[in-house]
């Protein structure tokens, strides 16, 4: 009895699976192992009946944080489409473990995510930048159905001048706002997420964080309050959180909106 692991419609051509086999007019063939190409065979079988082979996806959350040389050693090579299992360049390495010869087949696809305002990393391993195609990820707020159209041109004033004053990296994402759906809801995540970011952003830069909330440059704001020489004689900053004046928080999508209105970007 013969177990029929796939059947064609069409021959296939002997050199996708066999390597310097010669066959002549025999009805059977007995093949050793030496003969075949697994990964070729695999491939052949792993297909559907429509003749399309099933595709596979490794997804590597935050990838530039590992030392790629460390975790991927010569195999990233293996990567390019041109060294796959089948390919022009077909390239194959012994794991040092298993003495397993090891290939990376042509249907599948690695994606690789990480955040460009991370600042533990400075740059990119070049390794990477030669095997992967980059796709930009910017904060679309239209991707959070239940902000208002009032909301969103708020957030994306305050992006605008985060980029004038620090750069296009640290520009808030839109998950913060995912479930945002009135004022409170905002102003709880305002206070929980974005004002301590902004601190970190404008670390000990009270221009820049007024610049960012719309504060006027010379007078006192909602979000940043000046110290005085009558308060504090021997103060050596000028500028406080409103936390910090015993301020209790108050409506800041409302103060965003009215801060913004009156002040214009400059150009």
């Amino acid at each position: 009895p013969v177990v029929w692991l796939k059947v064609f419609e069409e021959s296939q051509p002997i050199e996708r699976i066999l390597k310097d086999k010669i066959f002549s007019q025999l009805t059977l063939y007995p093949l050793s192992r030496k003969d075949l190409k697994f990964d070729m065979l695999r491939d052949l079988l792993s297909k559907d009946k429509t003749g399309s082979t099933k595709n596979y996806v490794l997804i590597i959350d935050e990838i530039n944080r590992g030392n790629i040389s460390k975790i991927m050693g010569e195999l990233i090579t293996l990567l390019e489409q041109d060294k796959r299992i089948g390919a022009k360049h077909e390239l194959k390495a012994m794991l040092p473990y298993s003495q397993k010869s090891f290939g990376v087949p042509s249907n599948i696809y690695i994606l690789g995510t990480m955040n460009t305002a991370d600042k533990s990393i400075a740059l990119v391993d070049i390794a990477l930048r030669r095997r992967f195609v980059f796709e930009e990820l910017m904060p679309d707020f239209s991707l959070c159905d239940k902000l208002t159209s009032e909301v969103k041109t708020v957030l994306t004033t305050l992006n605008t001048r985060i980029v004038l004053r620090k750069d296009r990296d640290h520009r808030i994402g839109h998950s913060y706002f995912m479930h945002v759906n009135d004022n409170a809801s905002f102003n709880s995540v305002f206070e929980q997420n974005i004002i301590p970011l902004l601190q970190e952003y404008f670390w000990n830069d009270w221009d820049g964080l007024r610049f960012v909330l719309g504060e006027n440059a010379n007078d006192n704001g909602k979000f940043i309050q000046r110290i005085t020489k009558d308060q504090i004689p021997s103060a050596r900053n000028k500028w406080q959180w409103f936390s910090d004046a015993g301020i209790k928080s108050f409506d800041y999508l409302t103060q965003l909106q009215k801060n913004y209105s009156t002040e214009s970007i400059p150009k």
